[in-house]
């Protein structure tokens, strides 16, 4: 049976999307745990897994140049959209931290000297948590390819969920709404929205909305850090009632909550988020 799909998003980071998704891990029996912020993965700080094991993963694509065949002609680097490719010594250099691996200077090559080579992406890592397996990612700095590393990390927790017997994929969505929080939300059933009660926290959420709307998944929101300002905390849930965006939990600001999340411990006992769980379900 396939598991239903959670992915937790919010539209910029620190908002607490990490906190919900480990608070929700405790909410279901059998679910595979998935952190898809490849650039900084964190909810593994939380949930401590053992026996971590990982496997280093190429998922891209970088110019390799024969400087031995190459004659210094120059389509390449003035063909080159992204100044991967310049010249040194007559003959053409790839800048392997800006090649976007799309081909285009193996296509003009007249020799040819440039061929296309796997580059390593990054490492996929898994660990076994009390509450659950979870699986995470760490990109390779300089790698281009977070959204294709996402997909990967994400269509590896599927199997593994379905597999077990899974109910539930949990899904720690990545910040913003770039190729990662395309890749993320993918094949979603459901997706909880985590809004801050800021300034920026709402302004991001209003940004990604309409990205989400592209998706065929039900939306539930929950507004984080309530109570610093009675008129954020208002037009924080006007938008989402003119959006017909649920408000299924409404965490308070606490300093008791920021302490335990600062010192990587769930402060499940602080946060009761038993009505989104029962709203997933």
């Amino acid at each position: 049976m396939r598991p239903k799909e959670i992915v937790v998003v919010s539209g910029k980071g620190g908002t607490g999307k990490t906190l919900i998704t480990a608070l929700l891990a405790s909410a279901s029996e059998t679910k595979v745990i998935c952190d898809c912020d490849v650039e900084a993965a964190n909810l593994h700080l939380l949930l401590k897994p053992e026996e971590v094991s990982s496997q280093r993963v190429r998922l891209g694509m970088v110019a390799r140049v024969d400087t031995g065949a190459c004659k210094g002609c120059g389509r390449c680097w003035k063909t080159c959209r992204f100044s991967a490719i310049e010249e040194r010594n007559s003959r053409a250099y790839v800048i392997p931290e800006l090649c976007e691996g799309c081909g285009v200077c193996a296509l003009v090559c007249p020799r040819p000297a440039i061929e296309m080579v796997e580059e390593e992406t990054g490492d996929v890592l898994f660990g076994q948590s009390e509450w659950g397996e979870i699986l995470y990612a760490e990109l390779l700095p300089g790698r281009g390819s977070s959204g294709r590393l996402v997909s990967e990390l994400k269509g590896r927790a599927r199997k593994r969920a379905m597999a077990l017997g899974c109910s539930w994929l949990l899904v720690d969505g990545p910040p913003g709404l770039g190729c990662p929080v395309i890749s993320a939300v993918s094949g979603a059933d459901v997706v909880v929205l985590v809004v801050e009660a800021s300034l920026s926290g709402i302004s991001d959420a209003q940004r990604l909305l309409p990205l989400l709307r592209r998706f065929d998944v039900d939306i539930l929101g929950v507004a984080n850090k309530c109570g610093i300002s009675e008129d954020l905390d208002r037009q924080l849930e006007g938008w989402l009632e003119e959006e017909s965006i649920p408000l299924v939990v409404k965490i308070p600001f606490s300093p008791d909550i920021a302490r335990l999340y600062g010192n990587a411990i769930p402060p499940k006992d602080l946060v009761d988020i038993s009505a989104l769980a029962n709203r997933i379900q």
